[in-house]
């Protein structure tokens, strides 16, 4: 899958649509979705990881941690590394302010402009750690209508996104236990997932030899899920890939210091 660049508009993570409904989201999402311009994608091809780390030298990780007592405040956790070496440059955390309830399939609503707001600070603070592309904990095309958390972050952003999610949402009649029994059958470190649309929406990674649960990898913005799948592969230590796995740490521990 490809994108087009030029007809990328930012999103407005303002007031514009922080208050709008359930039914005005879904147009936003439907309107910003088109912004993608994805194509098909050859999967069998091979990736040149010396060519990846020279377009994205700096990979950078997001999380976010919700305060155990305020239901509008959270803590964002950025981690930028090398994409090589997997060097940590930079760490922090940023509290915010919540504008809007937890609407299932609408996350992105609720947490991306925390998440926007977090990178652009990083810009104005520190320019030199600026990453050339992102994880964000949550989805790509991955998503019901296609435009998760991870594309609203690097549309808003126009910089390029993987969503990694832990759990699989219900999306186009994809099946958890069935892919789970498929990757394990094929002996296959990963398996692109295609809907009932017969569309590449994703893949399922098992990060390591010793990992039973896949983890879901889809396109966020300006990325191959090629390109994707093996940047995630790389940064993966653990289950986790490393930069989302540090960020979810600091924003844990951000939180469990506010809430002493």
């Amino acid at each position: 899958m490809s994108w087009n660049q030029d007809s990328a508009q930012k999103v407005d993570s303002g007031s514009k649509w922080i208050s709008a409904g359930v039914e005005e989201w879904m147009a936003l999402q439907e309107t910003w979705k088109r912004h993608l311009v994805l194509e098909p994608e050859d999967l069998s091809l091979t990736v040149d990881m010396e060519r990846l780390f020279e377009a994205f030298p700096l990979i950078g990780g997001l999380d976010i941690t919700p305060d155990k007592k305020r239901d509008n405040i959270a803590y964002v956790g950025l981690v930028i590394m090398s994409s090589k070496s997997l060097e940590v440059k930079y760490c922090q955390t940023h509290r915010a302010t919540l504008q809007t309830p937890y609407v299932p399939g609408f996350l992105g609503f609720r947490e991306a402009p925390a998440l926007i707001n977090a990178v652009e600070s990083l810009k104005k603070e520190k320019s030199d750690c600026f990453p050339q592309v992102l994880l964000v904990d949550g989805n790509g095309i991955l998503h019901p209508r296609g435009f998760g958390s991870a594309c609203q972050v690097g549309l808003s952003l126009n910089l390029p996104t993987i969503g990694v999610a832990k759990s699989l949402l219900n999306v186009d009649g994809l099946n958890i236990s069935q892919i789970k029994e498929q990757i394990c059958q094929q002996g296959k470190r990963w398996m692109p997932l295609f809907g009932s649309s017969k569309n590449v929406l994703g893949a399922a990674l098992l990060s390591n030899e010793y990992v039973k649960r896949p983890i879901f990898v889809s396109i966020g913005y300006r990325i191959k899920l090629l390109e994707a799948i093996n940047l995630v592969f790389h940064t993966c230590r653990y289950r986790i890939p490393e930069p989302i796995r540090i960020a979810d740490q600091i924003s844990r521990q951000a939180s469990n210091r506010n809430f002493c």
